[in-house]
């Protein structure tokens, strides 16, 4: 899981929505100011990053529940982000699904499938 929540924070870094497309949301002319005295991806205001602090990239996570993988950060600012990427924050891109896939699932599969066939 650590896999998707770590692309998952790449989208966010670039403005990215789940859907592939970049967010068109604007910073405020105040956030634009607070921004240019800041450092790394906390000063990034030509888009969207959702960074400030970086509690809620640190809080990333990603839960199965059934067939779905639910994806959200564990802080208070999660509704917020969402509202703003209008609801396509929390999510692999297309291309970044096939990456988890490639990267994790397949792996762990082949893992599972020759533990239990003893190959």
């Amino acid at each position: 899981m650590e896999v998707a929540v770590d692309l998952i924070a790449s989208q966010l870094a670039q403005g990215i929505l789940k859907d592939g497309t970049k967010s068109d949301y604007p910073y405020s002319p105040f956030t634009i100011a607070s921004k240019r005295n800041k450092t790394g991806l906390a000063s990034v205001f030509d888009h969207l990053t959702n960074f400030d602090t970086g509690e809620s990239y640190r809080q990333l996570y990603g839960k199965v529940g059934g067939s779905a993988i639910e994806f959200g950060t564990k802080t208070d600012k999660e509704e917020a982000i969402s509202a703003r990427m209008d609801g396509k924050a929390f999510g692999l891109t297309p291309d970044n699904k096939e990456e988890f896939v490639r990267q994790h699932v397949k792996g762990s599969f082949i893992k599972k499938v020759r533990e239990v066939v003893k190959i």
